[in-house]
């Protein structure tokens, strides 16, 4: 069974999209694409006929409102139907040990029960890291929450900053890869003064994938991938 991301020309590169109830790693350095990506595969998903919840660890429902009526989705009346929810932790989820991922979880639960949601996009996995001076612990934490996520019968998206040296990490903290049983990567790199997007499905447990890193564009109606393979190198 796969769910289909809706992003024109990348469930081709994965025989279908992506396959159903797995958690996936987006990452990607800044201003790649990552957060329209998130709320693209939300949107394409409520067309499906499958409710999403949006878990904005960064900006309000207010601003995301505005931020995505570039490209005509109207996100208050998706919410208005029950087909999206927007989740941002209030002030009181964040302890003196940074946010309570108990209680996150909780409350994700929650909103699947309430919308019947098949999807979750957790926008950014990276603040949680924030809050950990040890990076082996902050891994141990995130393995628990993608097992819990993984739990939930949905297929989730963490989303992820990543170092802006390509051959370093794929992550921000290099643990995050580890815990999702895909990762897919978006590039946004720099060669004679020109910016080139890109995007490499790294890892997807489940099915074979393309292992080349192809063109991605940001258009007026969200992300397109396509077929022929930049000269990024």
């Amino acid at each position: 069974m796969r769910t289909k991301t809706g992003i024109l020309g990348l469930d081709e590169l994965m025989h279908g999209g992506i396959p159903k109830n797995k958690v996936i790693l987006i990452s990607g350095q800044t201003g790649a694409g990552k957060t329209i990506f998130g709320m693209q595969f939300l949107v394409k998903g409520i067309e499906y006929g499958e409710p999403g919840v949006y878990v904005s660890l960064e900006e309000y429902p207010s601003e995301l409102y505005g931020d995505f009526s570039v490209f005509k989705w109207n996100l208050g009346d998706m919410e208005g139907k029950n087909k999206l929810r927007i989740l941002r932790p209030k002030p009181s989820d964040f302890g003196k040990k940074g946010l309570d991922l108990s209680k996150l979880i909780d409350d994700i639960c929650s909103a699947i029960d309430d919308i019947g949601a098949k999807r979750v996009v957790i926008d950014s996995i990276s603040i949680l890291g924030l809050e950990y001076e040890n990076v082996s612990k902050f891994r141990s934490h995130l393995l628990e929450f993608g097992n819990l996520l993984h739990g939930l019968g949905c297929t989730t998206l963490l989303l992820s900053e990543a170092q802006e040296e390509r051959h370093i990490f794929i992550s921000k903290y290099g643990v995050e890869e580890f815990v999702a049983q895909g990762v897919i990567h978006l590039y946004y790199l720099e060669r004679n003064f020109q910016r080139y997007r890109g995007i490499e499905v790294r890892k997807m447990r489940g099915t074979s994938h393309s292992n080349k890193i192809h063109s991605m564009d940001i258009t007026e109606k969200g992300i397109q991938v396509y077929s022929e393979v930049p000269m990024f190198e």
